[in-house]
Parts: structure tokens; sequence; C-alpha cells
């Protein structure tokens, strides 16, 4: 009787930034490297939104606009 033993990898996740792959690695490699991934995930598990974690996806400030008559 043989016994087969398999070992099951972990899956790779890939990270795309505007259609090219930006990142890829296991869960905890993605993690380790303290990338992209690794700043989205940890937004995801806070209460924190991740546009306030995320500089490039925040929302620009946008001022009143000014009234020409008000001087």
């Amino acid at each position: 009787m043989t016994s087969a033993v398999t070992h099951e990898q972990p899956p790779e996740h890939p990270l795309l930034k505007a259609g090219d792959l930006a990142e890829h690695g296991t869960h905890d490699e993605l993690i380790a490297v303290r990338g992209r991934y690794a700043t989205t995930f940890e937004a995801q598990q806070s209460s924190t939104p991740p546009t306030a974690r995320i500089p490039n996806l925040t929302t620009p400030t946008v001022s009143a606009p000014h009234d020409p008559l008000d001087r």
C-alpha cells in the first residue's frame, strides 16, 4: 500500500495597478513587503476608511466658489 502526501501551496494574490502587475505573492509575503496590498488589507481590517490611509485615493479638498460681488 502506498500513501501519497501532497503539500498544497498557499494561494498567490496578484495586485494590479493601472492594469499592470504591481505586486504578487502569498498573503504573508505581501504583508511582509509592506506595500499597497498590506496597506489596503490593514485598512479593511480597521475602522478607518481606506481612502484615509492610501494617499492617492483621498478626495481632493474643494473650496467654496468665490462670489465676485462679495467684497
